[in-house]
């Protein structure tokens, strides 16, 4: 799980632009609209520890300032017009101990407000995806247990072939498809919920999701799919995650072509299998303009940027 963790998708700094979330109900009124779209501008991840490409390197002198290990922000949203403006922005710390600094900026009241770590399981409204599942498990890994279920042959998608995505004609636009599928060797790992200390438990009743199944490719250390129970232990969502790997993310990239291949997240899919509710995040979305998709470790995130000062301000 620490090789998950520090992963090498982004070792430095991270931008995609004009992400694309697309949420559609079981049943559709019309075929193929979505319930909910919605396309935000930045999502960005700046790391203070294991830098290896863009100075400082290996750590940011912040990190001995502010503890802080990497600030991830999604930042502003740009569609639909009732979430203009919304931001958010979460903090991970490099001492065990410390949990998640989280802030959300509300267009509504112009207002920046923290958010309790943890909450961040739970999804908001008809988008079935929760902060915590971001790439497929975006938690704080010291907060679970792990048991490795199992080393076997499955089938994922590691070598995608479309950026954007494409949404499957077959199912109403509700999944991927088609796309590059193969058999990966993949660590099965079951992820648990520990008990809450007694700090915790203070205006806590634990997470939404206490248990996972995560599916993690074991050369490129990304998560393939993840299987995820609720409080009653039955399985909630599940998730698939389309990962490309190549020298530029998009084929036509024009600015972010690097010397070595690099390791994509083109899209996932979460599907609620209680109430059919499936979202599909687009990273990058089809309304992007930007040819070169990812920009990884090229210097164009820094500190100042993931602020919630600088979010309020893109937010207006």
């Amino acid at each position: 799980m620490w090789n998950f963790s520090y992963r090498p998708l982004a070792t430095d700094d991270l931008d995609i632009r004009l992400v694309e979330t697309v949420s559609h109900a079981q049943k559709d009124e019309v075929p193929g609209q979505p319930v909910l779209h919605v396309v935000t501008g930045h999502v960005a991840l700046y790391n203070n520890v294991g830098r290896t490409e863009v100075q400082p390197i290996p750590a940011d002198p912040d990190l001995k300032l502010s503890g802080i290990r990497y600030r991830f922000g999604a930042f502003p949203v740009l569609e639909p017009a009732s979430l203009h403006g919304f931001g958010y922005l979460r903090f991970r710390y490099l001492e065990p101990q410390l949990e998640d600094n989280i802030w959300l900026y509300t267009p509504g009241n112009r207002l920046v407000r923290r958010s309790r770590a943890d909450v961040q399981s739970d999804a908001a409204g008809a988008n079935t995806i929760d902060p915590d599942s971001y790439s497929g498990f975006a938690a704080k890994i010291e907060d679970f247990n792990y048991r490795l279920l199992g080393i076997k042959p499955m089938l994922a998608v590691a070598h995608a072939a479309n950026l954007p995505a494409q949404p499957c004609g077959y199912d109403n636009s509700r999944t991927i498809c088609p796309e590059n599928w193969e058999m990966r060797q993949l660590y099965i790992v079951e992820a648990t919920e520990k008990p809450l200390s007694w700090h915790q438990q203070i205006g806590s009743s634990g997470l939404s999701i206490p248990r996972r199944i995560l599916y993690i490719d074991s050369e490129g250390w990304f998560i393939t799919a993840s299987d995820q129970y609720g409080k009653d232990g039955t399985l909630w969502k599940t998730l698939a995650l389309f990962t490309a790997y190549r020298d530029r993310s998009a084929l036509d990239a024009r600015v972010a072509i690097y010397s070595f291949k690099r390791i994509f997240q083109t899209a996932m899919v979460d599907e609620n299998i209680e109430n059919g509710f499936s979202t599909i995040s687009y990273t990058p979305g089809h309304e992007s303009k930007e040819p070169s998709g990812w920009y990884i470790n090229t210097g164009t995130t820094h500190l100042d940027f993931l602020d919630p000062h600088e979010m309020a301000i893109l937010g207006h």
